[in-house]
């Protein structure tokens, strides 16, 4: 590949004193403004927008990012003695060009945040450099550090106790930040070592953090080849060992990857543990060069050739191919039914782009990104795609951004950051399961990925697909409208059917079955017993993890919650019998007696896929069960495994929760069943009933998406809801029909813009007077009631309204005019930041929300 030159520069004074130049910054800290800096010539010549600086900022220094060209003009109202000048460049060019500057400064004004953090979030990967704070013990320190090491501690520091000896000896192996120390040493540690800098054995020393190094995995290489008879009996003693040893006699120098490995055979690590210590196989740590697939990704993967495109696949594409083509802007929303082909779709799109000499994006939910699809994209492409996922580490997001910058890799997959990638001569943009509420950040900078992929693909005048099986209201009424092309694949290529769907209503089902009467209904075991005769694979599906998802005093009512968060603990009791929270993840010892009124009688209510995983085991003794969830699948490949055992057939029945529903393929699959449909169908969320409807109607997907026909069953105690009904039936039309009537007469997207406004305090009555203050400020800016340009609604406490110790009001603002919206939201937040007796409390703007949680 081509040089990639952004590597990081040693710190060194700015050039020259003589003449200079302005250039204005914008820097990642919450709603800076950018400033202005002075560029001494000759450095001002190596400057250009798009280019990262190294620049003071206060009292330390920081990453900036320029946004205009240098300048003799000063600008108005400025002092040149109170500027400060730029320190130094970090690479030779700019890492983002022109196209990436404009759609960073449009998040920057629509989603109100500052642009130095939308610029950050345009670089994924790419390491910043930071100014570190960290705590290294003195000359003092270190002698003091060694006695109590050695149990010899001076007179009179045994009244600190052993938590001033333990950082002590923590901090002789080197210096550490004070968050590390924290994290290790637990409370009191910050106050402790704050006694320790003012006892003179401490300090604080800044230093400058450039980033990750070299990405290295695991590989095993045959060290000794077996001979025909060694493996004859090892087949027989030990078959796993004898699988990795062909595996390495074919592989490439004899070597593969442990994560490689174990997607292909369980218990892989265990077997080449032991050839290891036999010395047939050794096992070593392999720097992964720039531009290599993931370990995992790489692997050969066998795929048919294309099929022929269906007729509706045909007319989708060759209407977004002309524009492709043409150089034209458009959206297309591609509805197409479960297993229609919509992929398909996208492949073909980003071959003709691949002809025309352009690059391709292909954007997919986190759940959507599985070895399948990779493989699939890769079979078509080779090397030249590259991936983009906030779950690989640093070191190999940077590398695959290098890879597009570079213009070596031309398609590019991935998930909600990667609408940011740098490919170069982007002509097709491609959003797969569009309504997925994964693309929406839920930190700052709170941009949605589909939104702004349409405004990139706007600013480029390129063609955008968003597909869905069951796209978002905003989406299909912008097809409605005409904003977007609408092309529908209204069924599965080959003439395969949807899967069957029965819906079973448990308020006729309880006390049938004694042993789980609210888990598996008897037509839901039937249906799995039958599949257990033939062979076929069965999914369990509920989105909710754990064992019970609440415990109760049978006597006062009263919920165990926890003491951080204004929800209730869940039983796990596969984690030695512990109560969690799902919210900040603290744990605890499940209660013998009631916290609020003593009683004994506490009982545990609800379910999770814990629960479900025993019923089904009780059920149906001897099938082979797996479970999915994020108590499951907690390290890197442990979802690449658990996919790849299901799909070479090693599991009678998956359960899992939302990961499963969406994105996979099992050929064997064919039995959906829902336990419980009515988990989130009554948040209080305006979208509670379209969320439903897209999770029922994607897991039923799931079946019958081979050969074998399919079939789903839906346990629900509202079998009524329409939500339940058109997902039954298969009919998004219908559902749409009553969504959008129910969101006209309330007031809600499409028909008018939403902002979610958050005050969040450690105090309660400091989350309560911002709220009441920002209320007034703006119905001074005209706000009120319905009826109005810009409607206001509360505040009033958040449904969740303690989250890790923190309060949390919120309102709700409305308009018509996303321009008007935008107007208000801003004056509230300069008012805001200037008002003294709100500084202990942070106000949290949400444009679009996704969640009103």
């Amino acid at each position: 590949m081509g040089a990639v030159r952004y590597t990081l520069r040693a710190p060194r004074q700015a050039e020259g004193a003589g003449e200079a130049r302005y250039v204005e910054v914008a820097l990642n800290v919450p709603q800076l403004e950018t400033l202005t800096y002075r560029a001494p010539l000759p450095l001002a010549e190596r400057l250009a927008p798009g280019l990262r600086v190294w620049v003071p900022l206060g009292g330390r220094k920081a990453t900036g990012y320029v946004v205009s060209a240098p300048s003799g003009r000063l600008p108005a109202g400025l002092d040149p003695k109170s500027l400060k000048d730029i320190i130094e460049p970090l690479e030779d060019e700019p890492l983002l060009g022109p196209g990436l500057l404009g759609l960073t400064r449009w998040i920057s004004s629509y989603y109100c945040c500052g642009w130095g953090e939308a610029l950050r979030a345009a670089l994924p990967g790419v390491p910043e450099r930071k100014e570190q704070s960290r705590l290294r013990l003195t000359e003092a320190g270190r002698r003091e550090a060694a006695l109590e090491a050695a149990g010899l501690g001076l007179p009179g520091m045994e009244a600190a106790g052993s938590l001033r000896a333990r950082l002590l000896v923590g901090l002789r192996k080197g210096p550490r930040s004070e968050d590390s120390l924290a994290s290790s040493f637990g409370r009191g540690a910050r106050a402790e070592l704050e006694r320790l800098v003012r006892a003179g054995l401490a300090e604080r020393a800044v230093e400058e953090k450039q980033g990750a190094g070299a990405v290295k995995i695991r590989v095993a290489r045959l060290a000794s080849p077996p001979s025909p008879e060694e493996m004859e009996k090892l087949r027989k003693r030990a078959p796993r060992q004898a699988a990795v040893l062909e595996i390495l006699s074919g592989a490439p120098e004899g070597k593969a990857s442990l994560r490689g490995l174990e997607s292909r055979l369980p218990n892989a690590r265990a077997a080449c543990a032991a050839l290891a210590k036999r010395g047939q196989v050794a096992l070593e740590d392999e720097v992964v060069p720039a531009g290599a697939p993931s370990a995992g990704e790489g692997e050969e993967t066998q795929l048919p050739p294309p099929p022929a495109l269906s007729p509706g696949q045909r007319d989708a594409f060759e209407s977004v191919a002309a524009d492709l083509r043409g150089g034209k802007f458009s959206v297309t929303l591609l509805h197409g039914v479960t297993g229609s082909g919509k992929t398909e779709v996208y492949l073909r799109l980003a071959e003709e782009a691949a002809r025309a000499g352009k690059g391709s994006l292909i954007l997919v939910p986190e759940i959507g990104l599985t070895p399948q699809f990779l493989g699939r994209v890769r079979a078509r492409f080779g090397e030249r795609i590259a991936c983009m996922h906030s779950g690989y580490p640093e070191r190999h997001r940077d590398q695959e951004w290098r890879r597009i910058w570079s213009g070596e890799a031309a398609v590019v997959v991935g998930t909600r950051s990667a609408v940011f990638a740098p490919v170069r001569n982007l002509g097709f943009i491609a959003v797969d399961e569009e309504h997925d509420p994964s693309y929406k950040q839920e930190e700052a900078p709170r941009y949605h990925a589909r939104d702004t992929a349409v405004m990139r693909a706007q600013k480029l005048g390129v063609p955008i697909v968003l597909g869905s099986a069951t796209p978002s209201v905003e989406s299909y009424f912008n097809a409605k409208q005409g904003r977007y092309r609408l092309k529908e694949l209204p069924a599965r290529p080959g003439g395969r059917p949807l899967p069957g769907v029965r819906v079973v209503d448990l308020r006729r089902e309880q006390g049938k079955d004694a042993k789980s009467p609210l888990l598996l209904s008897a037509g839901l075991a039937q249906a799995v017993r039958e599949r257990l005769s033939k062979g076929e694979q069965s999914l369990l599906f509920l989105n909710r993890r754990g064992f019970s998802s609440i415990l109760l005093c049978r006597d006062c009512g009263a919920a165990v919650e926890c003491a951080n968060c204004s929800a209730p603990l869940t039983f796990h009791r596969e984690r030695g019998g512990r109560l969690r929270c799902h919210l900040c993840d603290a744990d605890a010892r499940p209660p013998e007696r009631c916290p609020s009124c003593g009683s004994g009688r506490v009982g545990y209510f609800g379910l999770g896929t814990e629960r479900v995983e025993e019923a089904a085991r009780a059920r149906f003794p001897g099938a082979r069960l797996v479970r999915m969830d994020r108590d499951t699948v907690k390290k890197a490949g442990d979802y690449d495994r658990v996919l790849a055992s299901v799909r070479r057939g090693e599991a009678d029945i998956l359960i899992g929760t939302q990961m499963v529903a969406k994105g996979h393929d099992f050929p064997k699959l064919t039995l959906v069943g829902v336990v419980l449909a009515d988990v989130g169908l009554h948040l209080p969320d305006f979208r509670a009933s379209e969320r439903t409807f897209q999770i029922l109607t994607q897991v039923a997907g799931r079946a019958g998406r081979a050969d074998l026909a399919g079939e789903a069953v839906i346990q629900t105690f509202r079998p009524e809801h329409y939500a339940v009904a058109c997902a039954q039936a298969h009919d998004y039309a219908a559902f749409y029909a009553r969504e959008i009537a129910a969101r006209e007469r309330a007031g809600y997207p499409p028909f008018r813009r939403l902002a979610r406004l958050r005050f969040e305090a450690k105090d309660e009555e400091a989350a309560v007077r911002a709220g009441e203050w920002s209320r007034r400020f703006l119905e001074k800016q005209g706000a009120r009631g319905a009826g109005a340009e810009v409607e206001l609604l509360g505040p009033a406490p958040a449904p969740l309204e303690r989250v890790r110790g923190v309060w949390r009001r919120h309102m709700l603002l409305k308009a018509r005019s996303s321009g008007r919206l935008g107007e208000t939201v801003r004056a509230l937040m300069g008012a805001f930041n200037q008002e003294k007796s709100l500084r202990s409390v942070q106000l949290v703007v949400d444009v679009d929300p996704q969640n009103l949680l």
